[in-house]
């Protein structure tokens, strides 16, 4: 037996035109088994491993590894390692190594933001990319902890993919101290009206002298 895509492709090249073949396929697979073995045991193992590779081969669409490839170099590292242990080893050791690869990938990303600074005069610019969480405070607040408090702090979240209830603390105290001393903050998130961060009434109260606040 075959995996679902290979097995729909080479049923398609064999002439399938509905569902039914997979259907079929499913029915054909236990008869066979339980009625004649030695049927299947006349098929050559190097036949079915010869329609296998071809048929898999043919899945191979440069095209989207070229788009692959343009949404980030990360991704496509993801899927030439999966590629080459399932060459090495076998398809599920080739999966399951793709899996950790991609999970490992995945805690990194949350656990490691970036954190871009601008200064225009009186007013600075932080930029946060990624996924802000508690694992990251000390280099939000080390980002924030130099901007001078009587100054005005633009916080650009547009690009961040996730952001917890303690990095917003942290922007808050931020404001909070700001106020006592003339500054003022400025969130703006026009790209994460769709995330809800839990903190919806603190963060329109803390940002009300902001100049431009979309709340989620």
């Amino acid at each position: 037996m075959t995996g679902v895509v290979v097995r729909s492709t080479a049923n398609v090249e064999a002439g399938a035109r509905t569902r039914f073949s997979a259907m079929r396929h499913g029915i054909w697979i236990p008869l066979l088994v339980t009625i004649a073995p030695f049927v299947l045991a006349l098929i050559p193992v190097a036949s079915l491993t010869a329609i296998l590779v071809n048929t898999g081969y043919k899945l191979v669409n440069p095209i989207q590894m070229k788009k692959l490839w343009s949404h980030g170099r990360s991704e496509f590292a993801i899927y030439a390692v999966t590629l080459v242990a399932i060459v090495v080893s076998d398809l599920l050791k080739g999966v399951m190594v793709g899996f950790a690869v991609s999970v490992a990938k995945l805690i990194y990303t949350f656990t490691h933001p970036r954190i871009t600074t601008t200064r225009e005069g009186e007013v600075h610019h932080v930029h946060l990319d990624g996924a802000a969480t508690f694992l990251r405070l000390p280099a939000l607040a080390k980002a924030l902890e130099r901007v001078p408090r009587s100054d005005e702090l633009h916080v650009h979240i547009e690009q961040l993919s996730y952001v917890d209830h303690a990095a917003i603390e942290v922007i808050l105290n931020w404001e909070r101290q700001a106020e006592r001393a003339g500054g003022r903050l400025v969130l703006e998130w026009e790209e994460l009206r769709d995330m809800s961060l839990g903190v919806r009434p603190r963060a329109a109260v803390a940002t009300r002298q902001a100049a431009s606040l979309v709340a989620v």
